[in-house]
This record gives C-alpha cells, structure tokens and sequence, in this order.
C-alpha cells in the first residue's frame, strides 16, 4: 500500500503527460533548451539553474557512466538537461523528470548529445537515456516501447492495427481512454519489447523499505535505474527488483499487485481485455471497492 495514505480512488500511476496543441515549442521542448545562466522570470523570484561545468556523464544520482548501445541518428528517449540541473540544485530525490522523443547527434562514452524534436540540443549522461532500435515492426498484440506520437512521454503501447512500420497503438501507461489513449507511431520511433528481461520492461523493486513500480530505464553495474511515481527515478540493487510480464497470465478471481501512487495495492482480477492490453481489478481503497484497468506490464503476480 503506498505511503501517501488516503487518496482519490480515481488516481493511479500517470507515467507520462498528455500534449495540447499551441503555436511554438511545447513546455518538453523548451525543457531541452541548455540553461545559459541564473535568470528570474517576469512571474516569479525563482532562478534557473546552471549548466555547471561537469565532468562528462556526471549525474545527480552518482551513478557510474556506462557506454550507450545505439548509433548516431537513432531515435531515444530522454530527459531534458533542464531537469538535471534542476536535480543537482534541489536533490534527485525530489525532481520530476520528464521524458521525450529525440535524435542521438553525438555518441559519447559517457554521455551523448540529442536533439529534441523541435531541434534543441543538449549532453545527457549514457545512464539516462533510452534507445530504440531501429526499423523494427509491431504486428497487433505486440508489446512497444515508444514515446506518444506527438513525442512526449516514455510509455509502452500494445499494437492494434495499421501498418506495421508505423502501427496504430493503445498507451498501456497513463490515461487510456478515449482519444488520448491511442495514437499513431512513426517509423523508428519505438521498438517491440521481448521475453527477455531488458530498459522498458516494468520492475517492483524494493527501495528504502517500499516496493515501488518503476520503468526499467538502464542498468549501471548492478543498479537498476527505473522511471517511478510523479516522475522520480529511482536506484535499486538488481537484487531487490524483479520484472514483471509483459502479459500476466491471469483469469478472473486471481489476486494480483498493481501500481497506485508510490507502491502497489493487493487487486482481484476481474476481466482480461487482451485486444486493449489491460487487466481490469478492483481493490479496497478507504474504505470504497473500486475497478480500475491496468495496462498490460504492470501487473505483477508476487512482490519482491
């Protein structure tokens, strides 16, 4: 059960944000912009921080650099440097970072330089980010990782139709219903998520005494780094997280784990919903049973 206590029943795990259409950059785009000193916007005292002079792949969490497995043109996944400095100012553990779409340009061996989809640059540590293979196909009920089509987000998506170079998909990750929770992919914007345990799989990991649900961002040494609650990432020896099936093999009446706020809360199955990629449950919170779909990935079947 999460720590936060009573909540709203409608509220669960929201991994990536939703766009709106307006004239210019998006807030992501902007957040790619490198930070060119300590300024005061007209609304408020707050600085922006700096990009400081680091070494190459230095990261808020101290995690070691590691080589990135992708070639100079490829699409990945990012966050912006404006979240890094952020963390490094304020402390990783309270910074939300918010992933998007964007080119490798530069392939360092620690850090690497992208361009987000509106042409902003910045250097971001190996560790960090998340690359998509290449000229792969998603035929219907194959499992992708991937960003929203407008680019925002890093959130994985069950094929449902179309072509398979740039497959028609339903969001197994935030809000899934309605419009919102479908969209159109471009080719080489996602990649399908095998059996083998790898980035873009889901993991409970134990973390300072809660095992949380987080997106398998990389691994460094014997560290998990994964992408948790309000945007957190979080590290978790390998040890302490297991990962979760792409499909849970699950039927009605089965006990199950799914994610709410900062943890997971014990659910029945009510129905399978293969075509939609979710499993639908219901849970007691305060008090109130309620039913909830959970998108394929994020249902585990035993905690660590």
């Amino acid at each position: 059960m999460s720590r936060f206590g009573r909540v709203p029943a409608w509220l669960g795990l929201g991994l990536a944000a939703g766009t709106a259409c307006s004239r210019g950059p998006s807030e992501a785009d902007r957040a790619f912009e490198r930070p060119r000193g300590r300024l005061t916007s007209p609304d408020t005292s707050a600085p922006r921080p700096v990009r400081k002079d680091r070494p190459p792949g230095d990261n808020p969490f101290g995690l070691p650099p590691v080589p990135l497995s992708a070639s100079v043109g490829a699409y990945v996944l990012a966050p912006s440097r404006a979240s890094l400095e952020e963390a490094f100012e304020r402390g990783a553990e309270r910074q939300s970072f918010a992933y998007s779409g964007a080119v490798l340009e530069e392939l360092g061996e620690r850090e690497s330089r992208v361009r987000s989809l509106t042409r902003q640059r910045a250097r971001i540590p190996n560790v960090l980010i998340v690359p998509i293979r290449r000229d792969e196909r998603a035929e219907p009920g194959q499992i992708v990782l991937t960003s929203r089509a407008s680019g925002s987000g890093l959130v994985r998506a069950i094929a449902v139709g179309g072509d398979p170079a740039t497959p028609r998909v339903r969001y197994l990750d935030g809000e899934a219903d309605g419009a919102k929770g479908e969209g159109v992919l471009s080719s080489g914007t996602f990649h399908v998520l095998g059996d083998a345990p790898e980035p873009g799989r889901s993991l409970a990991c134990r973390v300072d005494g809660n095992v949380e649900h987080l997106v398998w961002l990389s691994s460094a040494s014997e560290l998990r780094v994964g992408l948790g609650f309000a945007g957190r990432i979080r590290v978790a020896p390998e040890r302490s997280c297991r990962v979760l099936p792409l499909e849970p093999r699950v039927r009605p009446g089965d006990r199950v784990h799914v994610p709410l706020l900062d943890g997971f809360v014990r659910a029945t199955v009510v129905r399978v919903e293969p075509q939609a990629g979710r499993v639908v449950v219901t849970y007691e919170l305060a008090g109130t049973v309620v039913e909830r779909a959970v998108g394929f990935t994020n249902v585990a079947l035993e905690l660590p």
